[in-house]
């Protein structure tokens, strides 16, 4: 039986550029930001003796749990075996390998070949009990030549006793001169790795290049990061001088992701079962990828593109509370809070309870990544600012005053306490595109509601609540009919930040009852999903901030372009160092219709006969 062989195929045009020098600089700077022991060598007291134990070039210690979960990622590796010739897959699903395209072309090819798992030795160098899986591409079958992969389905569904290695959307899982570990069957033997002499060398658009050790066999091999994420898939040689290959190539996981979005995007329900499983956001496309992105479906590669914002028919929008993030916020704070918003990408994000010195800062952590953001704060009493962030490429932002009734109805006192301490900030929001064109042009408001405050008196943070909210659609309502009046276009207005109570409280029913507003957040509220809260705090997580839209806006939305970013699972002590909010985010896309309202949150009156003389009515009611 042959194996395969490691000739380089021919990938789509341009794979093989190198980044931009803009693009590799945001990439290193965003791996030293997460990973800093990369860059950061273990400091030497001064009192040692210069010829003690020290670093030598980089930091190349790990924790033992390195082996650990290398062993784990192993299992989820096999040996494929076809009519004539053997490679290497992983499971990326309960059921689902990936492999190269080269190991695996068509369906046939796939019908009569299975996938070995546990073909290898164990720690006495005796050979373990292998599993066969049949493949099963009448079930799924994706391949691509240009960027060489194939995803098939397998019999049996071995991921759930050996695991699956998640393909991840985030293109900066590598960069040059980090280590590349390979699980592989080089020339179809028992299981191996490749763990020396193994560092990247190169970085370009769609592969990556490196040191490590593969032969024939090891086609489809997954390739890892030191913490053991998938950052590609092997797949041939790489740079040939003198006749003489000097390092290995894989393509990246991400641009393969990329092909499946297009995918999806074009109806593909097999792409869509694969990216079910997949983790994580594209770092530079922001949280949303390209939900939404309308592709030329007569060119596969097309599809896949390496930003997608700015564009004539999206806008990612947000709001975070990101609590007491004031003047006294320091440094690594900052640094955390400003990879947070660096990893979402949104083109306008709401901030709630932050001041002017420490968001100016995160603009400028900013403008290390290329990211041309602004800001505008809204100065009110307190410490606790209301403010946004904006990419000032995709967007224009002005903040508008408020009319000096509504200012008046916010000041107005329930029980003493104002309706609102800090007036909701209002902006107008334009985005960025050539003249002649339709554009997002829409009214923004951050808000911060009344939190439970009295204890002893439970009732009147809801009332004071409802009193704010009903003053705050007021406002609104007066300038949609001065707007009607002049003859304007119909306004749009989305309200979201920190309402501080469920949607289930009510204290908001008037923007959907008064205004046909719709609650975005609606679902998420009432869902049993443990994902659906944004309040973090242990024993008090609830969905407390949400996203309202108007009923009649240009602005369409999915569904599943609406999320809470679990980005507290992501990062360890998210609540205790950073927030102990979680971001909300949406994803709008422009269409010249309004979007159809099917819930409307209206009051349903039942008008019921009562006889005379009767003292007591019972009503048994039936869903």
């Amino acid at each position: 039986m042959a194996n395969i062989q490691r000739k380089p195929p021919k990938l789509i045009k341009n794979a093989r550029n190198d980044l931009t020098d803009d693009h590799f600089r945001k990439l290193v700077y965003r791996r030293c930001m997460k990973y800093p022991d990369f860059v950061k060598p273990t400091p030497k007291e001064k009192h040692l003796d210069n010829k003690l134990e020290r670093i030598v070039n980089t930091n190349d210690l790990l924790p033992v749990s390195f082996l650990e979960k290398g062993y784990e990622r192993a299992k989820m590796v096999g040996r494929i075996t076809t009519r004539t010739s053997l490679g290497t897959g992983f499971l990326i699903a309960p059921n689902i390998i990936m492999t190269n395209h080269h190991v695996l072309r068509n369906r046939d090819e796939a019908m009569n070949s299975f996938i070995e798992f546990n073909y290898e030795l164990d720690v006495d160098g005796r050979p373990k009990t292998a599993e066969f899986f049949a493949l099963d591409p009448n079930s799924l079958f994706i391949t691509f030549a240009g960027l060489d992969f194939t995803i098939v389905a397998v019999t049996g569904n071995p991921g759930n006793s050996l695991g699956w290695i998640p393909l991840l959307r985030d293109p900066l899982t590598i960069t040059r001169h980090e280590r590349i570990y390979i699980v592989q069957h080089p020339s179809g033997r028992r299981k191996e790795i490749g763990i020396h002499d193994n560092k990247t060398s190169r970085i370009l658009e769609h592969v990556f290049r490196y040191t490590t050790d593969t032969e024939p066999g090891s086609s489809g091999s997954p390739c890892f990061n030191r913490q053991w994420e998938l950052v590609g898939i092997h797949h041939s040689a790489g740079t040939l001088k003198n006749n003489v290959y000097v390092d290995n190539e894989a393509i990246k996981i991400s641009s393969i992701i990329r092909y499946l979005d297009g995918l999806v995007e074009s109806k593909n329900n097999e792409a869509y079962d694969v990216l079910k499983f997949a983790e994580g956001y594209d770092t530079t496309g922001g949280f949303f990828g390209n939900w939404g992105v309308k592709t030329d479906i007569r060119s596969n590669w097309e599809k896949v593109v390496t930003d997608y914002r700015g564009t004539a028919r999206f806008l990612d929008l947000g709001f975070w509370n990101i609590e007491h993030f004031n003047n006294s916020a320091q440094p690594e704070r900052i640094l955390r809070v400003s990879d947070v918003v660096s990893r979402l990408n949104l083109d306008v994000m709401g901030l709630v309870e932050v001041t002017e010195k420490p968001v100016s800062a995160i603009v400028k952590e900013l403008q290390n990544l290329d990211r041309n953001y602004g800001y505008i704060i809204k100065n009110v009493r307190g410490s606790q600012d209301l403010g946004i962030l904006y990419n000032k490429d995709t967007v224009d932002a002005k903040e508008e005053a408020w009319s000096s009734d509504a200012k008046k109805s916010f000041d107005t006192k329930v029980h003493g306490k104002r309706l609102f301490h800090r007036h909701p900030m209002k902006l107008h929001i334009k985005s960025k595109l050539p003249l002649n064109e339709e554009k997002f042009d829409f009214k923004m408001i951050v808000l911060h509601a009344k939190a439970t405050t009295h204890y002893d008196e439970p009732e009147i943070p809801p009332i004071i609540r409802k009193a704010s909210a009903e003053s705050l659609a007021a406002a609104i309502e007066k300038e949609m009919d001065e707007s009607k009046k002049e003859g304007k276009p119909e306004l749009d207005y989305i309200v979201g930040g920190d309402f501080n109570a469920t949607i289930q409280e009510g204290s908001f029913d008037v923007l959907a009852n008064k205004l046909k507003m719709i609650a975005l957040t609606e679902d998420d509220g009432e869902s049993k999903n443990p994902d659906a809260y944004t309040y973090l705090m242990r024993g008090k997580r609830s969905l407390i901030d949400h996203i309202y839209i108007s009923s009649s806006a240009k602005l369409h939305y999915d569904p599943g372009s609406i999320s809470i970013t679990r980005i507290d699972k992501e990062m360890p002590q998210f609540s205790k160092g950073l927030s102990d909010h979680a971001p909300i985010a949406m994803r709008l896309t422009w269409d010249k219709t309004s979007t159809d309202l099917t819930d409307p949150r209206e009051p349903v009156v039942h008008n019921i006969s009562v006889p005379k003389n009767v003292d007591d009515i019972r009503l048994h009611l039936e869903k």
